[in-house]
């Protein structure tokens, strides 16, 4: 039995297909509150629906440890998709109970139930260029430097999983990049198709991944048993002007760059507004990472398991086309 957390999420529904696909029992986990609408229609757009009536669907949460026993029942892989996402920080408390201690928990309840594999979706902001240099699995995370809470409570939760191999897990451990995949329009990448149609671009750059390729990469490594290592899982290194010119390109929107002193003047304004009680939608590590152009390299991925990434060019074209039949 294979369990999967966070999997109403994009990247959890696609790893879930991926898996059903080849015929596995599949355990998801969902919290009670938590709708299944996206996930359902993921499965009707690959005409699925037969595999989707297979999955086993259980109430619990990864931070309240009375749920889980019932959820680790008989189960011998998991994939440990579940996460928060937010660069707001007044939820570093949330972010901490649930990238961390909500980790933690997947952790202990593996090795006390004796599960044979753990895969952590883990993220390319755990990692730290020195002087520029282009990132490798080999790269750390430098606390001198300016981080999202976001970014720290994910490198927290990757020591846990660490320590989980120490302890006889065979873990294995994906930073992916930024997931771009169609659907779930409401979560990160649907939030980064609307807002770059806007048009407004930044003078920086990060590395990308299409939603498929993150979950053909994920599953590969854990059925070659690729054990007790991390691996970079993204397809190109683009700016973001590329992105947002590409996106916007499709509906003819005009674009514009906003400069670094502007974005640096805003993060400032948005500080102060955040010493005031206010949403701090802009921090200084945020300012950061919209200014800067980091590269990473994945080349150990595509020699492990020898794939070949989606471009983000074809990535793109098909979300923006389906973004235009919502």
């Amino acid at each position: 039995m294979i369990l999967i957390t966070g999997a109403t999420g994009l990247v959890g529904a696609h790893m879930m297909l991926e898996l059903a696909l080849t015929n596995k029992k599949i355990r998801a986990l969902k919290r009670s509150n938590s709708s299944l609408e996206e996930v359902k229609s993921l499965f009707e757009r690959e005409k699925q629906l037969v595999l989707w009536n297979q999955i086993e669907w259980v109430e619990g949460d990864i931070t309240d440890v009375t749920t889980l026993d019932v959820v680790f029942k008989d189960v011998t892989e998991v994939y440990h998709v579940a996460g928060l996402v937010s660069f707001d920080d007044r939820k570093s408390k949330e972010l901490y109970e649930v990238n961390v201690k909500g980790t933690a928990n997947m952790v202990n309840f593996s090795i006390s139930n004796g599960v044979k594999r753990f895969l952590y979706m883990s993220s390319i902001a755990v990692m730290d260029s020195v002087n520029h240099e282009v990132i490798t699995e080999q790269s750390e995370f430098l606390d001198k430097k300016p981080h999202s809470k976001y970014a720290c409570s994910k490198f927290e939760g990757e020591m846990e999983v660490w320590r989980g191999s120490q302890e006889g897990l065979n873990v294995v451990i994906v930073n992916s990049g930024v997931v771009l995949g169609s659907g779930f329009w409401n979560q990160s990448s649907g939030e980064i198709i609307k807002k770059s149609l806007k048009g407004y671009y930044t003078s920086g750059g990060s590395a990308f991944v299409a939603v498929e390729d993150l979950a053909k990469c994920s599953v590969k490594l854990m059925d070659e048993k690729h054990f007790n290592e991390r691996y970079i899982v993204i397809s190109e290194n683009i700016s973001y002007e590329k992105l947002v010119k590409t996106i916007c390109l499709s509906k003819n929107n005009k674009t514009k760059l906003i400069s670094d002193i502007q974005l640096k003047w805003l993060s400032t304004f948005s500080s102060w507004g955040a010493s005031l009680g206010f949403k701090n939608v802009l921090n200084s590590a945020t300012c950061e990472s919209l200014i800067s152009t980091t590269h990473y390299d994945n080349s150990k991925i595509r020699n492990t398991i020898d794939y070949n990434f989606k471009t983000i060019d074809q990535t793109l074209s098909s979300i923006i086309k389906e973004y235009e039949n919502v």
